[in-house]
């Protein structure tokens, strides 16, 4: 999948929630408008009955008998929800529609995987769609949102694919541009591209190998490139001068990025 395709499918993804999100956004002159025309329905039907039975004598002299009183009075009992049940769903769609927003205005200036990570792991710790563990679930943990869930968790595994891919794009680009700096000897490892031979370290087949193997999950190709990673800044090969690694080496594997951090999704209450 290429960046444009995931960026493509993180926009889906952010406007199928604030489409969502927007149909609970209802003014409140809307509400109000609608308890007003229900009153006043409601109103009007009832003095049309109390003046049909005020103009019928025996109706009347009935009602009297029975000390009826045909002044309308007020019900004291709501005739719609509470108003401030209403105005609190307003408020809590109404944050995450400018939430998803402003992700939106974003996700076309991302330019790597890891950053499409971050802006989906951003978006589940906002307080609007973490919650609270002990009042509320989390909104992509709701039963009825198990199509966002589902969305989501399509959308982290792309970025998980990108970010190998970048991984990758990065090692034939320093090896395109020559720019891998090898011991006395030089390398027994070359990339071959369009017919061209490139020297490149050992590591870096490796890495390729790992992340072109369709045998590996993305899982434990992402875990062994952090392993490399890890272990870059203290390896050494070669002896003395001959086929020495270089610093250089070192320095750009230790600087892959690999989604960590924000691999592992841990919301935090607050951010």
């Amino acid at each position: 999948m290429a960046l444009h395709d995931l960026k493509f499918k993180i926009i889906s993804f952010l406007q199928h929630i604030k489409d969502y999100e927007n149909s609970k956004v209802l003014s409140r002159d809307k509400v109000e408008r609608n308890v007003n025309q229900a009153v006043d329905k409601a109103t009007s039907i009832a003095s049309k009955l109390v003046a049909r039975v005020a103009n019928n004598k025996t109706a009347a002299k009935i009602l009297v008998k029975m000390n009826a009183n045909l002044q309308l009075k007020p019900d004291p009992s709501p005739s719609i929800g509470p108003v401030e049940e209403v105005d609190q769903v307003q408020a809590d769609a109404q944050s995450r529609v400018e939430i998803v927003g402003e992700l939106l205005r974003q996700v076309n200036s991302l330019e790597s995987g890891r950053a499409c990570l971050d802006l989906l792991v951003g978006l589940q710790r906002k307080p609007a769609f973490y919650g609270n563990a002990v009042l509320s679930e989390g909104y992509f943990q709701k039963q009825d949102h198990a199509s966002f869930k589902a969305e989501l968790t399509d959308c982290v595994a792309a970025c998980k694919v990108q970010i190998l891919a970048d991984i990758r794009d990065a090692i034939i680009k320093k090896a395109v541009d020559r720019e891998f700096e090898f011991g006395f000897g030089g390398t027994s490892d070359t990339l071959v591209i369009r017919g061209e031979s490139f020297d490149i370290p050992k590591r870096a087949r490796d890495a390729l190998g790992i992340i072109d193997d369709p045998g590996r999950s993305i899982e434990e190709k992402l875990g062994e490139m952090r392993a490399i990673k890890a272990a870059a800044p203290g390896y050494q090969s070669g002896f003395l001068f001959f086929a020495r690694t270089q610093r250089s080496t070192n320095a750009f594997f230790a600087g892959l990025d690999c989604g960590e951090d924000n691999y592992a999704i841990r919301p935090a209450s607050g951010l």
